[in-house]
This record gives structure tokens, C-alpha cells and sequence, in this order.
């Protein structure tokens, strides 16, 4: 049977895929064959060449396999980004099924400035108008953006820096890819919060909220399968599930194509016990 919520993201196979050890196409018929709804296609730079976009549409259309587009790299700070979105809401388009689109916000302002707590008031506005103006672009291929936090921290402290939380108070037509294993890996400077305070953040925003990343981190980082702790997080994934979210199994880069496999189908298991 067919879990129409439920996929996962093609990026936990990009290493095996670059070596050659399965093909995006194979692992797009496996997701098939074991009934995942969708897959996330991850596509660095948005750089897939349009046969191989006609090719996985048609596929995906016989298997009636869902498909989310996205792409790494985006900076909405950065003024060359917008030529990034444009190749990507045209890639994603090329899908029938797809109805969002993943991107990243301004990681790259952490990435070289480590010291970084959050963001400043006018990055907020400036990702805020950026925001406003791929919503409009976004309409013309019938496709929602959906922004992904990654180094951004979950609140900031009202005057000298700014988190997710501001974000979205001042970028009204943003969506959400809801990473909470994101928030909680956060190094010094920035603050990973609480499982409690991440479970109020996603009441107070689930209508902001339509694609959620799952993963677990510990401390060493990214765990390769899902841990679900019983209580407040088994509680929001099954309230996820209620609010007919759509749930992203988003385990990290694996070394070897059968085991990233049983690690995914665990993740299954897991998720389906908590709908």
C-alpha cells in the first residue's frame, strides 16, 4: 500500500550515485516498489540537463511516484540567486507531480562568518523582499517555494541578531521546510533550542509549515537512522500526520546502497507507527 505523505530525499544516495553503485533512476523505482508516495530529487546547483528531467517525469508518471524538486545552494542575500531560482522553478515544473519546491535561505553568511549568531534586521528585510518576489515568479510555474532552515537559529535576541521566527513575522508569503534536527545540530555561537520549544514553534507555525525534514542528530552530528524520543517529539510527528503534512525521511549521505536502504524502510516503519 501507498503511504502518499511519506518520502524520502535522494540526497542519502548522492555519494553511492556519484560512484556509480545505483542510478537516481533505480532508486526512484525502489521508492516505488516499497511504497513511498514521493521522493525529494536533490539537484546541486539545479543542474540537471532537460532529457534527464523529461526521462525521470516519465518514469515517475508510469510508476505514479510522486517527485519534489530541490536544489542546494540557493542564497537568497546573494544578488546572483536569482537566476539559480529561475533554472530551478523551471526544473521543478518539469515535473507533473510537483507541487513544491526546496531551497535554502542565506547559509553561506554563516559558512564564512562563524561567529555569526543570526541574521541582522536588514538581511531579514532584504530575504523578506526576495521572498515576496519568487512567490510571484513561483505562481507562473505552478510550484510553492519551500525554505529550509539550516544555520539559521531559531529565535534571535530582538536587537542585534534575528532567527527563523522573524523571518516569518516579516516575510509573509514564506513557506517552510521544517528541519528540526537542523535547529537542534546548531553550534556555539548559536543556540540549538529545546525539543519542547521546537514543538511550540511548529503549533505556532504548522499553517506555515507544509514539508517537513526527518532526521536525528547526536553528538557527533546526523545519526544514519531515525530515532524518535517518546513523548513531545513522537506526539508533533503524529500531529504532522493529522495535519496531513508531507513527511521528508532525510537521513544523511550513505557509503553503501543496500544499507541506506534498510535505514530508510526503518524510518518507514518507524513514522507508521506513529499515524
Amino acid at each position: 500500500m501507498r503511504e502518499e505523505l511519506l518520502g524520502f530525499t535522494s540526497k542519502t544516495f548522492a555519494k553511492v550515485m556519484r560512484e556509480g553503485s545505483v542510478s537516481l533512476a533505480g532508486i526512484l523505482t525502489w521508492a516505488a516498489a516499497h511504497g513511498f508516495g514521493w521522493v525529494e530529487i536533490r539537484d546541486p546547483m539545479a543542474g540537471m540537463e532537460e532529457k534527464q528531467l523529461r526521462e525521470l517525469d516519465a518514469s515517475c508518471d508510469q510508476m505514479g511516484l510522486g517527485v519534489h524538486y530541490a536544489w542546494d545552494g540557493s542564497d537568497l542575500l546573494s544578488p546572483s540567486d536569482e537566476e539559480l531560482f529561475d533554472r530551478g522553478a523551471r526544473n521543478a515544473a518539469r515535473f507533473r507531480t510537483a507541487r513544491y519546491a526546496r531551497i535554502t535561505i542565506a547559509g553561506n553568511v554563516f559558512k564564512t562568518e562563524p561567529s555569526r549568531k543570526g541574521l541582522t534586521r536588514e538581511e531579514i528585510r532584504r530575504i523578506s523582499q526576495r521572498v515576496a518576489a519568487y512567490a510571484r515568479a513561483a505562481e507562473g510555474f505552478g510550484i510553492t517555494p519551500v525554505y529550509e532552515n539550516s544555520y539559521e537559529p531559531l529565535n534571535g535576541d530582538g536587537q542585534s541578531y534575528y532567527g527563523i521566527v522573524e523571518l516569518l513575522q516579516s516575510a509573509e508569503e514564506m513557506s517552510l521546510t521544517f528541519d528540526p534536527a537542523n535547529f537542534l545540530n546548531l553550534k556555539s555561537p548559536r543556540q540549538a533550542p529545546s525539543l519542547d520549544a521546537l514543538g511550540e514553534f511548529y503549533r505556532q507555525f504548522s499553517h506555515r509549515i507544509p514539508y517537513v525534514h526527518l532526521k536525528s542528530v547526536g553528538d557527533g552530528g546526523f545519526l544514519p537512522t531515525l530515532k524518535i524520543q517518546d513523548g513531545g517529539e513522537a506526539d508533533c510527528i503524529h500531529l504532522m500526520w493529522q495535519q496531513t503534512k508531507l513527511l521528508c525521511i532525510e537521513l544523511p549521505e550513505t557509503d553503501d546502497v543496500e544499507e541506506g536502504k534498510r535505514n530508510i524502510l526503518d524510518a518507514r516503519d518507524r513514522l507508521l507507527q506513529l499515524k
